[in-house]
């Protein structure tokens, strides 16, 4: 086995061990920001899988659903289907401020994907960093010796 094919699984493992651990995070975040319940429906829809291609890893995938993205930029509920005639000019205005808008729920972003995410994809390209650097060296390493061996 070549030292090649020994840092597959590896890396295998460093990715599917940071895939644990955002998908951890992305639960904290969920209880942080007061998001559902703690194994409501979109708590158990965050799964993530490792795609790999010729024993290598291609990418990564978080699922959940779709909901989770509306509470993440805080957009979702507000005029029902239908224009203003259909509902009732008045029906329409009573909650309402001149722009349309709700008057008593005030949606706000809760940042519990795309922050969670950025951050853990920063820390994921560090890592890989740090270990493709070092399997570099490595290579270095033994072009060197087998140089001076040559030598």
């Amino acid at each position: 086995m070549t030292e090649q094919e020994d840092q597959a699984p590896k890396m295998l493992q460093l990715v599917n061990a940071w895939l644990d651990i955002l998908i951890d995070k992305l639960h904290d975040a969920l209880d942080f920001y007061e998001i559902g319940k703690l194994d409501g429906e979109l708590w158990k829809s965050i799964i993530g899988h490792v795609i790999q291609a010729n024993g290598d890893v291609d990418s990564v995938i978080v699922k959940f659903m779709q909901y989770g993205r509306f509470v993440d930029m805080g957009v979702g509920r507000g005029m029902s289907k239908g224009s203003r005639l259909e509902l009732g000019e008045s029906n329409f205005s009573k909650k309402r401020n001149r722009l349309g808008q709700l008057l008593k729920l005030r949606r706000k972003a809760k940042p519990w994907y795309s922050k969670t995410k950025w951050r853990e994809v920063l820390r994921l390209r560090e890592l890989l960093a740090d270990n493709l650097s070092g399997r570099a060296l490595g290579e270095v390493e033994n072009a060197l010796r087998n140089y001076t061996m040559m030598l």
